[in-house]
C-alpha cells in the first residue's frame, strides 16, 4: 500500500497510513510476527549448525507425532494470549537430531523445532516441564455509577462487533453508567496513523468530534447505521448521509477534525498507552479488563456486576447472540 497524505486548508490535517505501523513509536506486534521471527532465527541456527536438513524417515513418525503434540499443546498453554486463536499441528518428523513441527496459526503455516528430550527451540531452548502460572481473572470493583471504557479502531471488524453487541446495554442502562468510547491511534509528527489506513483515522477523528460536539447519545444514533452500511470504498458519501439523517450538521464536525482532530487523538493515544491497551475490541469496567463473550447479555451481566446495587434493569435478559472474545485488530 502506498503512503497518503491529504491537506485540508490553512489549519491542515495530515493522515498517513504506514502498514503495520512500521515506523510507530510503539508498535503492537502480534504474537504472530514474534512466533514468526522467532522462528526465521531458529531456522538459521539449525542450518548454521546442522547443515542442509536430510529428512529421516520414522516408521509411523509415532514419537515426532508425540513430541509434536506436547510442543503445540506448551505452546497454546503458555505463549498464546487469551483470545488470540490457537496453534494446530500439522504434522512433524525428526530431521538431524532434532524434530521439525509444523505448526497452523490464523492460516499461516509455522514451523517449530523441538529436541528430543523437550525443548522448544526458538532463539533458545525452553523447558517445557516448565510452565507458568494462569493469570487469575481479576474481578470488577463496584461502584455506585460503573465507568466503561470501549477501545475501538473503526474500521475494525471485531470493534464494530463490539460495538453492536454493546448498543442495547447503553440503551438499557442509559445515564446509570459512564460510558466511553476511544480509539486506538498513533500520533507522530502530526499524522495520525491507524491500522487499516487513512480512512480509518479519519473516521476516528470524525467519531471523536461527534461524541465532542453531541454526546455519547448521538454517536449510537450514528454508529448503528455507520457499521451496517459504511465501507472503506463508500465512506466519503456514507459517513455524511448517516450523519445528517440522524441530525447531525457535517460541516461542524469537518471543522472538527480540522482544527482539533489531532489534538483529540493525541489524548486518544496517551489513554491507551495509560491503560495498556493494544487491541480493538479491548472493554474495561471499572478499568479492570473485560475478557468474556461479546453478546449483549454478556456485556450487561459483565457491567451490572460493577455496581454496588444493582438497578432494576439489570434483570432484563438481553440478546445471547454473539461470539466468544476470539479475536482482536
Amino acid at each position: 500500500m502506498e503512503n497518503e497524505n491529504k491537506t485540508e486548508n490553512k489549519n491542515e490535517v495530515k493522515i498517513e497510513h504506514k502498514p503495520e505501523h512500521k515506523e510507530a513509536k510503539k508498535v503492537k506486534l502480534n504474537v504472530l510476527h514474534f512466533v514468526a521471527l522467532a522462528l526465521g532465527l531458529a531456522l538459521i541456527a539449525s542450518l548454521l549448525v546442522f547443515g542442509k536438513s536430510c529428512p529421516i524417515s520414522l516408521t509411523g513418525f509415532s514419537s515426532a507425532n508425540a513430541i509434536g503434540t506436547k510442543t503445540v499443546d506448551f505452546i497454546n498453554t503458555n505463549l498464546i494470549p487469551e483470545g488470540q486463536g490457537k496453534v494446530e499441528l500439522v504434522n512433524a518428523t525428526l530431521e538431524n537430531g532434532m524434530y521439525k513441527i509444523a505448526t497452523k496459526y490464523n492460516g499461516n503455516i509455522i514451523f517449530v523445532y523441538a529436541s528430543p528430550d523437550g525443548k522448544l527451540l526458538f532463539t533458545s531452548p525452553i523447558d517445557m516441564s516448565q510452565t507458568k502460572p494462569k493469570e487469575k481473572e481479576q474481578s470488577i470493583p463496584k461502584t455506585d455509577k460503573p465507568n466503561v471504557k470501549l477501545f475501538v479502531m473503526s474500521f475494525c471488524p471485531y470493534g464494530q462487533q463490539a460495538e453492536k453487541a454493546i448498543l442495547p446495554v447503553l440503551e438499557l442502562l442509559k445515564d446509570k453508567i459512564d460510558f466511553e468510547l476511544h480509539f486506538i491511534v498513533d500520533v507522530q509528527d502530526n499524522n495520525v496513523l491507524s491500522l487499516h489506513g487513512d480512512y480509518e483515522a479519519k473516521e476516528d477523528m470524525r467519531q471523536a468530534c461527534i461524541i465532542k460536539n453531541y454526546g455519547i447519545s448521538k454517536w449510537i444514533e450514528y454508529i448503528k447505521l455507520f457499521d451496517n452500511n459504511c465501507t472503506k470504498v463508500n465512506i466519503d458519501s456514507c459517513w455524511s448521509e448517516s450523519a445528517k439523517s440522524v441530525g447531525i450538521d457535517t460541516s461542524k464536525i469537518e471543522s472538527c477534525v480540522t482544527e482539533q482532530g489531532i489534538e483529540l487523538m493525541k489524548k486518544e493515544q496517551e489513554l491507551t498507552d495509560n491503560y495498556g491497551v493494544q487491541g480493538s475490541p479491548t472493554l474495561l469496567i471499572n478499568d479492570v479488563n473485560y475478557k468474556g463473550a461479546r453478546t449483549p447479555d454478556a456485556y450487561k451481566t459483565a457491567i451490572c456486576s460493577g455496581f454496588t446495587t444493582e438497578p432494576s434493569e439489570c434483570s432484563t435478559n438481553l440478546s445471547s447472540s454473539g461470539t466468544a472474545a476470539s479475536g482482536q485488530c
